[in-house]
């Protein structure tokens, strides 16, 4: 069931949940804000790829420079923003901070994990003590390494009665992912028959992890934490300032070159 609305719990933990939202949108002011021309300078930019795509112009350099530095920025850091979210949304806390682990030294299988949902849950006429969620942004971001150390911590997790699941935020196809993850799972000595039912992908992990898809509701009240900072206006800004300081700092582009190597 798709909503526009939560029910008040839910709604409730949403609200939380989108402050971890709202603190990351500042965090972006202060990604972009950050960046100076000594970055550039110092391996900010490969001199090697400049002059193979016959870069010529310090505001196409400017522009380069900021948008690199601050999608790998952004990629670095909102899978941990990801994993906060849900794991507030869905009222779980994470492996390490679970007790288990705690009075292991961080040596308990269960701290690996980044939800636990305690609780006792059934399945198919199986009942598990609880439920543990590895957390992804989307099936890009899944190698095969992945997937098989998800494989042999899915199979302990099994054996110490908990439920696991391989949570991808956002996308749809994961014909790739369940394909490795089959093999890997059989290996492990997990469940394997069927490695979908481990897989949640997009609004499939709200559906099954939460009992109600919220994923246009979650949509919905992130907008409107979001209009709250001009990203576009953001990037110009400092890329005008990076041009400004290029400017002053060297005469022409082989000067910049120069300077980086």
């Amino acid at each position: 069931m798709s909503l526009m609305k939560a029910p008040g719990e839910i709604e409730r933990r949403i609200a939380n949940a989108l402050g971890v939202l709202e603190r990351f949108s500042d965090e972006v002011v202060e990604i972009v804000n950050s960046i100076r021309v000594d970055d550039l300078v110092d391996g900010g930019l490969n001199p090697y790829l400049l002059v193979s795509m016959g870069v010529r112009d310090f505001r196409d350099i400017a522009y380069l420079f900021v948008h690199k530095r601050v999608v790998k920025s952004l990629e670095t850091s909102f899978g941990y923003v990801l994993e906060e979210f849900l794991r507030e949304v869905l009222g779980g806390k994470s492996g390490k901070d679970h007790e288990e682990c705690r009075s292991s030294r961080g040596k308990s299988w269960i701290c690996w994990w980044d939800i636990v949902l305690e609780g006792e849950y059934e399945e198919r006429g199986i009942k598990f003590r609880g439920r543990v969620i590895s957390v992804k942004s989307g099936s890009a971001n899944v190698s095969k390494e992945t997937l098989e150390d998800f494989a042999q911590r899915a199979a302990e997790a099994e054996r110490h009665g908990y439920r696991s699941y391989l949570a991808l935020m956002y996308g749809k196809r994961v014909f790739n992912v369940i394909g490795v993850l089959k093999s890997s799972l059989k290996s492990a000595g997990a469940r394997w028959e069927d490695p979908g039912d481990y897989v949640l992908v997009g609004r499939r992990v709200y559906e099954v992890l939460l009992g109600y898809d919220v994923y246009e509701y979650v949509m919905q009240k992130a907008i409107e934490i979001g209009v709250r900072m001009n990203f576009r206006d953001l990037i110009e800004k400092k890329i005008n300032e990076i041009l400004l300081e290029l400017n002053k700092r060297f005469n022409n582009v082989n000067e910049l070159l120069t300077e980086m190597a």
